[in-house]
């Protein structure tokens, strides 16, 4: 069962990436030690089980103590994988399961960042619960309402809103989330961020 192909896949990893519950079942109560193997990209099975959106496998594989906080070659965790492939239900598997929300890839976005990318309002709503502070900066000192402002997601800029991001926070460079959706032409997420933003009063 221990048996890796060139790739550095075994049979584990084929099963989770296929989503084969009953084979995955099999292989982890055979007793094998096969969920810390990683294939050539460093993947574990976990890994693949986000990737390719298998929720029930990932959950079988959390529940055997699979590895939650491996990287593979592109140093992402299994929920970072999750995120990027937009699985709202293996993200929700794997924060039951304890994993970290903090770790971060080599841009320093963290899972929150990622989401916020890629406008998945539902997963940046699971995430926003799980994280200490929604205005956490990546390596170019963006917040995931940066983020989500420059791509113009209008429902993941009212959902990081309304779990307390900050709609008048600034760069490195000193630029807030309305000014990056606007220079984006994303009026619509400029005009609620601006609306948003607290007004200065000088008496």
């Amino acid at each position: 069962m221990e048996d890796a192909y060139t790739d550095g896949e075994t049979p584990l990893h084929i099963a989770a990436k296929f989503g084969l519950l009953r084979i995955v079942d099999y292989i982890i109560d055979v007793g094998s030690n096969l969920l810390k193997f990683v294939d050539k990209n460093g993947n574990t099975p976990l890994h693949l089980a986000c990737l390719t959106k298998h929720p029930d496998v990932a959950l079988s594989l959390c529940n055997a103590d699979g590895p939650l906080e491996v990287r593979n070659k592109d140093r992402k965790t299994p929920l970072l994988c999750a995120v990027i492939s937009s699985s709202e239900s293996c993200v929700r598997v794997l924060l039951l399961a304890g994993a970290r929300v903090d770790i971060t890839d080599e841009e320093g976005n963290t899972a929150l960042h990622l989401a916020a990318i890629q406008g998945d309002y539902l997963i940046v709503k699971l995430l926003s619960k799980a994280v200490s502070n929604v205005d956490i900066f990546n390596t170019s000192e963006f917040t995931p309402l940066h983020l989500a402002a420059k791509n113009g997601h209008l429902r993941t800029v009212r959902c990081l809103i309304l779990a307390g991001a900050d709609p008048s926070i600034t760069s490195r460079n000193g630029i807030t989330p309305d000014v990056m959706a606007y220079a984006q032409g994303h009026s619509k997420v400029g005009m609620l961020l601006t609306k948003m933003k607290p007004v200065c009063v000088n008496l």
